[in-house]
């Protein structure tokens, strides 16, 4: 999980895993407040930013389609917010922290994240303290 990674993640900051320890020991029982269905409206509005909004339109569609041809995304900005403060008032302050933790980044063929099965360019997380270093933890 994305929570497991920070803690094992050598480039993130020790005030950071801190902080992570915190949240994560009020989670399940905030959880059991905010309910799983406010989790998942979060969950799927990050992936909808991430996914629909990254997707190439194409202009005009083809004559034939072909099946199983790969879909076609744009780079993802690395900058884009994924967590906002409507996403923050659905989810606990640990899944919250936690989100904050990640960037979009899209699969490439580097060997980290390439067993997916999914389309090399598919937009996916990336832990940001170790985004740009040798084997970067990516969630896809």
């Amino acid at each position: 999980t994305i929570s497991d990674n920070m803690v094992i993640c050598k480039e993130c900051p020790a005030s950071t895993k801190s902080q992570m320890t915190s949240y994560k020991a009020t989670h399940e029982d905030q959880m059991g407040q905010s309910g799983a269905a406010a989790f998942n409206a979060c969950m799927r509005q990050i992936w909808k930013r991430l996914i629909v909004l990254n997707k190439v339109k194409e202009d005009k569609p083809k004559p034939v389609a072909r099946m199983n041809a790969p879909i076609h995304y744009k780079s993802v900005d690395p900058n884009m917010q994924l967590v906002t403060a409507e996403v923050e008032s659905l989810v606990t302050p640990f899944t919250y922290f936690t989100m904050q933790q990640v960037q979009p980044c899209n699969l490439d063929n580097s060997g980290n994240g390439s067993r997916s099965a999914f389309d090399f360019g598919f937009p996916g997380l990336e832990c940001r303290h170790c985004a740009g270093h040798l084997n970067s933890r990516r969630f896809f």
